[in-house]
């Protein structure tokens, strides 16, 4: 119950801060959107939701993975195409890293902070 409901805030990195949603209902998928619709071309992070999978919730740990890419020009330069997760629950907050991989791609990986706080009571 202490994930439950909808969380906002920031994904950190070298161009910027980007806006992230992270919504964890009672029952069914989890969902992630970065970013807040203005590029129009339908990323991830153009406030697009995406469903977070192979989800692995531990202690005060969720682990997961959703297709898309990190919002900057290098990640997108070099084919990164999944994020894999991976947040602590501290209380009134959730942090920890948003890691940029490629499908296929060998060494490229990109880690960037995120930090959440509670939107709806």
């Amino acid at each position: 119950a202490r994930w439950h409901g909808t969380w906002t805030g920031r994904l950190q990195t070298w161009q910027g801060d980007t806006p992230v949603t992270l919504v964890v209902p009672a029952q069914g998928a989890l969902r992630l959107r970065l970013g807040d619709g203005r590029l129009g071309d339908g990323r991830l992070d153009d406030g697009k939701d995406t469903a977070i999978e192979d989800l692995k919730v531990q202690d005060s740990w969720l682990r997961g993975e959703a297709a898309g890419t990190l919002p900057t020009d290098d990640a997108r330069a070099s084919g990164i195409d999944r994020l894999q997760l991976s947040l602590e629950h501290r209380g009134d907050r959730i942090n920890g890293v948003a890691m940029g991989c490629g499908t296929g791609i060998e060494g490229d990986a990109m880690g960037h902070w995120i930090e959440l706080r509670r939107a709806d009571p």
